[in-house]
């Protein structure tokens, strides 16, 4: 799994979880605090090492306890209808856990139920290695804030996942578009980027890519305005000269003088064709398209 610039905090966070640490990594969405852990996950998983990945969405379900049910099931046999008493999982799931030598992988852990989140102060407290992800300390319940901070005599380690710099930014788009950036389409990058690593990758792959002699080239961004209105719209929208088309252009149809062509993005993989027309964001990094349409 790639680590999208986050090399050195993956190996941070190998290094805390070989030693038995519980950590929480906090950072903006799209900055790898989901990434980096399951990239751990993953990396320990082929090792050997038992993982337990754990999402804090799935305490949605309002069920107590149901983002750790896998766990439940195969450490707390019970006959099959018998449900597993609340007590039973505080008192005795912490210790098999530890006895197996589980890591813990937990996804968004301020989502998960008041239930799991006392399950997880109690894994905790027995000693069970934790990687938890969540948007910031403050997001999370003040009982897990007091764990979190040792209250209970084991203070969490904290990693806190910065902007990436702009060679950072510039390496990762490199490394997607296939050689380094000219100079205008780095620049575009890095601006609107804004050392979101997931941004940086998507801007890159949402372009043309086009290798020259004095770099990548980046032709027109085409996206979806429903999946990237909260990502790089908001952003790339700021460009002074660049603008959105959209097909069919709004108020006109192909062909007309709304002067939008026809997006590729419909035969990309993973884009839809769906009822949501794809937009373009009008950019040129070539020295000689200066007034093309």
């Amino acid at each position: 799994m790639p680590t999208f610039g986050r090399d050195e905090e993956l190996q941070w966070l190998r290094t805390h979880a070989l030693e038995g640490r519980a950590v929480l990594v906090t950072g903006a969405a799209g900055g790898g605090r989901t990434h980096l852990p399951g990239a751990l996950a993953e990396q320990l998983a082929r090792a050997g090492a038992p993982v337990g990945r754990i999402s804090g969405g799935d305490g949605a379900s309002a069920v107590p306890f149901a983002p750790f049910a896998p766990l439940v099931v195969e450490h707390l046999p019970h006959p099959a209808g018998q449900q597993v008493p609340d007590l039973e999982v505080f008192g005795r799931l912490p210790g098999r856990l530890v006895a197996t030598g589980h890591v813990l992988v937990i996804d968004d852990l301020h989502l998960l139920d008041t239930a799991s989140q006392i399950l997880v102060a109690h894994l905790a407290r027995a000693g069970l290695t934790l990687v938890a992800s969540a948007p910031g300390r403050g997001t999370l319940p003040s009982a897990l804030r007091d764990e979190v901070d040792g209250a209970t005599g084991r203070r969490w380690s904290i990693l806190a996942l910065e902007s990436l710099t702009d060679d950072s930014v510039l390496a990762l788009a490199a490394e997607e578009a296939g050689d380094e950036l000219a100079a205008p389409a780095g620049a575009f990058v890095v601006t609107h980027a804004e050392g979101n690593p997931r941004v940086a990758t998507e801007l890159v792959r949402g372009c043309e890519v086009r290798l020259t002699s004095y770099g990548a080239e980046l032709g027109d961004l085409e996206v979806s305005p429903t999946s990237w209105s909260t990502r790089v719209s908001s952003r790339s929208g700021t460009r002074p000269g660049a603008r959105w088309t959209c097909w069919p252009p709004p108020g006109g149809r192909p062909g007309t003088s709304g002067g939008a062509r026809r997006s590729t993005s419909s035969r990309r993989p993973g884009w839809s064709r769906s009822t949501t027309p794809p937009c373009v964001l009008r950019t040129c990094w070539s020295p000689g398209c200066a007034g093309r349409d």
